[in-house]
């Protein structure tokens, strides 16, 4: 009966060793960046379907950032008192920062930011992530309603 050796396991062990050292730091960094771009995806998605939701019913929407570490925001249509999507970060690893006033922003029926709005020259939110080495994601809506990423870092 053939067997392993003190010695050869003793090797086998240190090169997991090795590859769990040098694996797990890429690994978590590699979770946060997915993080970071979910919710940025999940802000993206409320914020277009706020504009889509006033230029379809003809009225005004608002979409409220109600907590920004963690992120929590709400869509409420001008009118009806429960809001139309609710949705937060799984956890705070994740937060949000703003040129919105008041962390709202209401579309107009045609899309763009409603007269006496919190932006209506275009604003953004940004998403940054609790671990370092992570750049920001940054969000704009422009004065025309358009929402999309921001390229560059210029503020």
């Amino acid at each position: 009966m053939r067997g392993f050796t003190l010695l050869e396991l003793l090797v086998t062990v240190v090169v997991v060793a090795i590859l769990t050292t040098v694996a797990v730091p890429n690994f978590q960094r590699t979770i946060a960046v997915n993080r970071i771009v979910s919710d940025y995806n999940e802000i993206l998605a409320g914020l277009t379907l706020a504009r889509s939701e006033a230029i379809k019913r003809r009225t005004k929407v608002t979409f409220e950032l109600a907590e920004t570490s963690p992120w929590a925001y709400q869509i409420k249509v001008a009118g009806v008192e429960e809001p139309i999507r609710q949705r937060s970060a799984r956890d705070g690893r994740v937060s949000v920062t703003t040129t919105l006033s008041g962390s709202s922003l209401t579309f107009g029926a045609l899309g763009t930011p409603a007269n006496g709005s919190s932006c209506p020259s275009g604003c953004r939110i940004t998403l940054t992530s609790t671990y370092d080495g992570i750049d920001p994601r940054v969000l704009e809506v422009s004065s025309q309603g358009r929402v999309g990423r921001r390229d560059g870092d210029d503020s």
